[in-house]
């Protein structure tokens, strides 16, 4: 799965499928519902080294409040993990 990175915008974290986009995009959305200043999105795949690392790092770096869930894509069975800092 091609990937490319930035801490700015979960559109920039998504992997190039189609089928996961929208489901990704809709999940993050509804958790950032109701936080100001959501930042610093991130996702990894569970189980693919380079997603967890960068995702690690990207938590690290952010400030002020944060929410980190995992979530099951129910159709594949794949596990991502989901998150943002908010506050400022």
């Amino acid at each position: 799965m091609s990937r490319r990175r930035s801490t700015h915008s979960i559109s920039n974290w998504l992997p190039r499928e189609p089928v996961l986009n929208p489901w990704i995009d809709q999940n993050m959305r509804r958790l950032q519902s109701g936080y100001d200043n959501a930042d610093n999105e991130r996702l990894a795949e569970i189980g693919h080294v380079e997603d967890e690392r960068e995702y690690a790092e990207t938590l690290a770096a952010g400030c002020c409040g944060f929410v980190d869930v995992e979530v099951r894509h129910r159709a594949s069975g794949r596990r991502f993990r989901f998150g943002f800092n908010y506050g400022h």
